[in-house]
């Protein structure tokens, strides 16, 4: 995700499930100007356990080691010296398309959805902005793919890791780039799905460029009970035949008016009263995504928040390093224990509670940087 005189968002559109190409539909090429600019890109050099790469986005805060962040830096370099201007000149689809068919030509039905249905476009974005996705580094990890955000900066390059070692789990096209412009700027989404036997999930993850050195962060485009937050999830039944279009987030290069927010209710198969899916309209106000009935479900929220922290406060046990509190709130709460526990010195509960703040509050931008520095914290501390 992550030079420009303008302010530069990175992030991805919510998309629907993948459908085969019809007869009517426009089938990808391969041309021979883009056949001659695309490259086959090598894996990045990240660091092998046996089959498991070392640098990951699911294990607790190894993709911010410096480790990870020097192979990323080297493999920017790998890239500086293959993208050439012809490359980025060649639309991104047509770059995919010609990693597809090996030659010049239109792809064949069963090409087209070898495409759609494996990882999807390996390539997407604009002449500027690229997202890419790589195959596994280390033998025996097949599936599991390092996506990067590319920008180009005159004759250079800034790679910013959107993802280490996702886990595709059998999910077809679970990625996606869409890219907008407005008054701040360039901006757009990366999203990624998954599903389990029930839900299918979107996860759509807001980035914002520094200006001065072409570097994506984390940013909060959204508004919600629990406070401000990069990161948006959506899930709805494996069966359900919408189309989410309503759930869209940038159409046409611009932002939405308003776009909703999908949960899956989970229901029983024989409860035929239980309501499917809820939804929750959030509204553009010129800056963020606003949930609707923000003031109210933020009151709430504080409300009971402060009632949790409360019981930590006076059942908070040192020794045992919990409390004995039913709470709801794991984000935070997992962040007050983690603190409450290295004040304590208990290292090994404040990292632990520090690595499941990692996890759950990864859609509250404010919580999850507090993750961060408990975690780190408790490394130091040791």
């Amino acid at each position: 995700m992550k030079t420009l005189s303008v302010v530069l968002f990175v992030a991805a559109l919510l998309i629907a499930p993948p459908t085969r190409a019809s007869g009517a539909e426009k089938l990808p090429v391969c041309d021979a100007k883009t056949f001659a600019a695309y490259k086959q890109l090598p894996p990045a050099g990240f660091r092998c356990n046996d089959s498991d790469q070392y640098c990951s986005t699911d294990k607790a805060m190894t993709w911010d080691e410096p480790e990870c962040k020097s192979a990323t830096k080297a493999y920017e370099k790998t890239l500086m010296a293959l993208l050439t201007p012809h490359w980025w000149a060649a639309p991104a689809l047509s770059l995919s398309a010609c990693g597809v068919r090996g030659k010049v030509g239109t792809l064949t039905k069963e090409e087209n959805n070898s495409l759609k249905e494996g990882i999807g476009p390996q390539v997407q974005g604009t002449d500027r902005v690229r997202m890419l996705v790589i195959g596994e580094t280390c033998e025996g990890s097949a599936g599991l793919d390092n996506i990067f955000l590319a920008l180009r900066t005159g004759n250079s390059l800034a790679l910013t890791a959107l993802y280490y070692a996702f886990n595709q789990g059998g999910t077809e096209a679970p990625f996606t780039l869409d890219i907008a412009t407005d008054r701040s700027g360039t901006i757009a989404l990366f999203t990624s799905q998954g599903h389990d036997m029930q839900s299918i999930y979107y996860t759509t993850t807001a980035y914002k460029v520094d200006p001065a050195t072409g570097y994506a962060a984390l940013y909060p485009l959204f508004l919600t009970a629990a406070g401000p937050s990069a990161l948006i999830g959506q899930s709805a039944p494996l069966s359900s035949d919408l189309n989410f279009k309503d759930s869209e987030i940038v159409h046409n290069g611009r932002f939405v008016k308003q776009f909703l927010r999908y949960t899956d209710n989970l229901c029983r198969p024989d409860d035929d009263k239980c309501q499917a899916l809820t939804t929750v309209p959030f509204t553009w106000n010129g800056s963020v995504f606003v949930e609707r009935d923000y003031d109210k479900k933020r009151s709430e929220y504080l409300r009971k928040l402060a009632g949790e922290r409360e019981c930590l406060k006076r059942k908070f046990d040192p020794k045992k390093g919990r409390a004995d509190c039913i709470t709801d709130l794991d984000c935070p709460i997992y962040n007050d224990l983690s603190l409450l526990n290295l004040k304590a010195g208990n290292l090994t509960d404040a990292r632990n509670y520090a690595e499941g703040a990692l996890d759950f509050c990864r859609s509250n931008f404010k919580e999850f940087q507090a993750a961060q520095y408990n975690y780190r914290q408790s490394h130091k501390a040791r």
